[in-house]
């Protein structure tokens, strides 16, 4: 198969990927194009508009975006409620959102005067050829285009370790799993399966096997243990962004004033998604103005903590996944993961930090990959290899021009080639605007509203070893492994929302605590007021007083007694003479100052991932994370 350029005035204009990115190009192309023009989309899976993202058949997968802002034209805000026959704040199910993009792109080639023509094939390499591209394809064919478009989708990401070569292993959801609907039912049965990831990818593949299987259980382990946040009820108006200063900036000053902002719409009686919301139109600019020190700090620090406030789940879904948390049917779990191995009965996943996990099967939901050069995808790969793409500095795509052209390394021919999508993640973005045809990517993930927590270290000691450190006395600014629990359990059930009683049994697995230590913990919990213990077939323990009336200082006073004591006594009883006088007072400043942390801090500032500003000035201190 052999196409050649256009000799003439109107060129020929290939897109590579027939996806979101690439369906809305060619929509927009077919709609300003001159007469004649050829636009070629190519799509190796030949499902032309849906892409990945929108083939699922399963109608409990839903955009996480109201349809009212999910139009294919900007200047056409209502076209898709229009076209679904639904209301402005309705969340659609992606399937049919994937039936959308058929008909825009249908509709857009009855109409327009240039030719669209649909290759089903996967182009392999890109190179210049007589003042044109020649695409090479996988099948041998060539195509040759005067402009290319990349438009491949989100790179796979990186495996967390070797994944045994087991067909209980699912790398791809998508392909094998989410996508079926309720086909995944003979697959769900009873068996506990175990997701790799707590994004939407993770919450997908629950509501899958959840919904096909009445008794399917699914545990998501991920290095944060943190499901996205959920979008309030209705469609609500963005609001308008800080004042930020022009010129460069540093990540620690943005997240001051973007954490300053969210904070006076809480005090204002505003909710924090819609002050959120309000910053997306800056996102690429605020990108490019941080240096890429930050950049990389952010990526590391901060991503994960962006992700879940920015990339929400639409109320149903995020109601559904509470009801399955109540029920135990979904476990989320903290933790890397170390090793998996594939077993007789099933297959055993080792974390980080000693833990053992055994699971009928394992599906990795890790998101997108954040490492260009690692891609196995032959085109971008030969790209990089040829001098005609260059990674961008921090390695998450390739490097683009502000328009999204493709950068060359210095001296390497260039060609006439845009890239969208996460191609251009690096310099520019992370995903294209597509609906203007602009070319202009829209960002990485910029400044979160607040700093990504390190996770909870999970228990890796033996039991005496916890026992003897929960025992000893607070002679110095340290947290003991016994707090450390009692503060996982309590955050646990703040988290769980509607107050229902939990299980020690289900606080010690969704924890990682052992639960005869877990049990003597809660009963000084008990003691001190903080929970709440019911018996019965229902019964559990629940907090005893709302978690914005618990702070960490009542917990470790609860299990270990008063702050800042000094070898087991209270410093001012201290007595010192001479030149030591004035020790008893440095002491109880101490105190004092610890005091001012610990009792500033909620249950429920935790649980919600809401810290105080006062806390967050303490964190973004130039020396606060480091060990000394």
């Amino acid at each position: 198969m052999r196409f050649s350029a256009s000799a003439g005035r109107c060129p020929v204009i290939a897109i590579i990927g027939g996806g979101f990115c690439g369906t809305l190009t060619a929509v927009q192309l077919l709609r300003r194009a001159e007469p004649g023009t050829r636009i070629l989309l190519i799509e190796r899976s030949g499902d032309f508009g849906p892409g990945v993202a929108y083939s699922t058949r399963d109608d409990r997968h839903v955009l996480n975006v109201p349809a009212a802002r999910m139009s294919a034209f900007s200047a056409e805000p209502l076209d898709l409620v229009d076209w679904a026959g639904v209301e402005p704040d309705a969340y659609v199910p992606r399937r049919v959102y994937g039936e959308y993009l058929r008909a825009s792109l249908a509709g857009a080639a009855a109409r327009s005067a240039a030719r669209l023509e649909r290759v089903t094939g996967e182009v392999v390499r890109a190179r210049p050829a007589r003042g044109a591209i020649e695409l090479v394809l996988a099948d041998g064919g060539h195509i040759a285009c005067d402009r290319a478009v990349l438009a491949v989708g989100s790179l796979p990401a990186a495996p967390v370790c070797e994944l045994p070569d087991d067909p209980r292993v699912i790398r791809d959801p998508w392909g094998e799993l989410v996508g079926e609907g309720d086909e995944a039912a003979p697959r769900a049965d009873t068996a506990t399966t175990l997701v790799i990831g707590s994004g939407p990818t993770a919450v997908d593949v629950a509501l899958t096997l959840c919904g096909s299987s009445p008794r399917a259980r699914v545990i998501a382990v991920s290095r944060h243990g943190r499901l996205p946040f959920a979008h309030r009820a209705g469609l609500r108006r963005p609001l308008p962004a800080p004042a930020l200063p022009a010129g460069p900036l540093q990540l620690s000053e943005l997240e001051h004033r973007i954490r300053t902002h969210v904070a006076r719409v809480d005090a204002g009686g505003g909710d924090w998604r819609d002050a959120i919301d309000g910053l997306r139109p800056l996102l690429p600019d605020l990108w490019r103005r941080l240096p890429l020190s930050d950049r990389r700090r952010f990526l590391r620090e901060r991503l994960r903590t962006w992700e879940v406030r920015r990339h929400r789940l639409a109320p149903a879904a995020a109601a559904s996944v509470r009801v399955l948390r109540v029920q135990g049917r979904l476990t989320v779990l903290a933790g890397g993961v170390e090793r998996i191995r594939a077993r007789r009965g099933g297959i055993e996943v080792r974390l980080h930090d000693g833990r053992s996990l055994a699971a009928a099967r394992v599906v990795t939901c890790t998101g997108a990959g954040l490492a260009v050069a690692a891609t196995p995808d032959p085109l971008v790969r030969g790209l990089l290899a040829d001098g005609h793409a260059w990674a961008d500095p921090l390695g998450l795509g390739l490097r683009a021009t502000r328009p999204a052209r493709c950068s060359t390394r210095p001296g390497a021919a260039t060609s006439a080639s845009g890239c969208w999508g996460r191609c251009a993640a690096g310099s520019c973005g992370s995903r294209p605007r597509c609906r203007s045809c602009a070319i202009r990517p829209w960002p990485s993930p910029t400044a979160s509203a607040r700093r990504s927590p390190r996770p909870l270290p999970s228990p890796s000691r033996s039991r005496r070893e916890a026992s003897r450190l929960s025992n000893r006395h607070n002679d110095r600014v340290r947290i003991s492994a016994k707090v450390d629990y009692a503060m996982r359990a309590l955050v646990e059930l703040a988290a769980s929302g509607d107050g229902s009683p939990v299980t020690a049994e289900r606080l010690a697995d969704a924890q990682g605590i052992p639960q005869k230590f877990l049990q003597n913990i809660l009963l000084e919990l008990r003691r001190a007021g903080i929970v709440a213990s019911h018996r019965g077939p229902d019964g559990g323990h629940a907090l005893a007083k709302p978690a914005d009336k618990i702070t960490v200082a009542d917990v470790i006073r609860a299990v270990d007694g008063p702050l800042g004591s000094v070898a087991g006594r209270a410093p001012e009883d201290m007595e010192y003479q001479g030149s030591t006088m004035r020790l008893r007072d440095t002491w109880v400043a101490v105190r004092a100052s610890v005091r001012g942390v610990l009792e500033g801090i909620t249950l429920d500032d935790i649980a919600s991932d809401h810290l105080p500003d006062s806390i967050g000035r303490l964190l973004d201190g130039s020396d606060a994370w480091v060990r000394r």
